[in-house]
């Protein structure tokens, strides 16, 4: 489909269905290319990822997830100047929910291109029952927040991605949050593991994923989503195929082994000097013993002795979890970038675009 979104735009592109988990090594460079454009203006200070993750992400895709994606492509046919998605989770939960991805590179926005691909990704949206869709924008991109209010998206949640300088971290805070660990909770044990979870913990660590549905969601209108240990090993298999590494610390009953919680961090060395916080959980029968603290603590002080080429470390979270956040305030770590996730109805999106 060749598309000319406006009478009076400078160029033609051809936009066509892109084969996401299947598509030749020459249009993965073509989209990595494109994604890389995007990550440095959203991203200015990330170096750019090589296609070989890229390529190792698209054909490790989960099977419960659904990935409908399309590419503009320049006159010449050489590279990919605007894309969409449409995600579908096949899971127990959020039948109504589709996420989209709509990027444009910047000489070619304000031309009516973003609407094509909103129209695309919204009557697939519409095609598979699904009708609410979901869109982050990028602090650093105003165009995207223009974007989203111009076709009638609201914003749901709000986040604000922090990081801590290593070299600058509060050593004697990271102490004292070991010590007292150890003091408010000598019934618990810290434990570490460096890779895939253990079997004998994944229905555990499924039900603590099941238990971070009561983290804030301000105004999305998402439903609880239940996690199945055969959902964590498939992600895991996606994250292990792109050479992320991950690293979890645990805290356990000291009696019984039971599991209370744990923190994990992400680690890939086409970025060695980021590190990437990931979830932080405490099952609410072990809280109120500062086991937060004490698992940042002890991860931290992993990262300090075992990664030397990481230089600060990254975490997200929602503007309204003031929780999280005084934790992170107290270990120096300071606002990065920010994000919104966008809530656009699907049949108000598309009598938006037939108008």
């Amino acid at each position: 489909m060749t598309v000319s979104p406006l009478d009076s735009a400078p160029f033609h592109l051809d936009i066509r269905p892109f084969n996401f988990t299947g598509a030749s090594d020459g249009e993965y460079e073509a989209l990595n290319h494109h994604i890389n454009r995007f990550r440095a203006e959203s991203e200015p200070d990330d170096p750019p990822r090589p296609v070989e993750e890229l390529i190792a992400q698209a054909r490790n895709v989960p099977p419960f997830v659904d990935v409908h994606f399309w590419a503009g492509w320049n006159a010449a046919g050489t590279e990919i100047v605007a894309s969409a998605s449409t995600v579908i989770l096949n899971t127990d939960g959020n039948a109504h929910l589709a996420k989209a991805v709509i990027a444009v590179d910047p000489p070619y926005r304000r031309q009516g291109i973003g609407r094509e691909l909103l129209r695309l990704a919204a009557e697939k949206a519409k095609a598979e029952g699904r009708s609410l869709m979901m869109l982050d924008t990028k602090g650093r991109v105003p165009a995207g927040d223009a974007f989203m209010e111009a076709v009638g998206g609201e914003r749901g949640l709000v986040s604000t991605t922090s990081q801590v300088i290593l070299a600058d971290l509060d050593l004697a805070q990271v102490e004292r949050w070991l010590s007292e660990g150890q003091k408010r909770a000598p019934g618990i044990n810290l434990g570490f593991w460096d890779g895939p979870y253990p079997d004998e913990q994944l229905e555990a660590i499924a039900a603590l994923m099941d238990v971070m549905n009561t983290q804030p969601i301000d105004g999305l209108d998402i439903e609880e989503e239940h996690v199945l240990p055969e959902h964590l090993r498939h992600e895991e298999q996606e994250l292990m195929a792109t050479g992320t590494q991950r690293w979890t610390v645990y805290a356990a009953d000291a009696e019984t082994g039971r599991y209370a919680g744990s923190t994990e961090v992400y680690w890939n060395p086409n970025r060695p000097q980021i590190v990437k916080q990931g979830m932080t959980g405490v099952f609410p029968e072990f809280r109120g013993q500062a086991l937060g603290r004490w698992l940042k603590a002890s991860m931290l002080d992993h990262i300090l002795r075992d990664r030397p080429e990481a230089r600060f470390v990254r975490t997200n979270n929602a503007d309204s979890n003031a929780a999280m956040l005084r934790i992170n305030d107290s270990l120096g770590y300071i606002p990065y970038s920010s994000q919104c996730i966008w809530q656009l109805e699907t049949d108000k999106a598309l009598a938006f675009l037939r108008e």
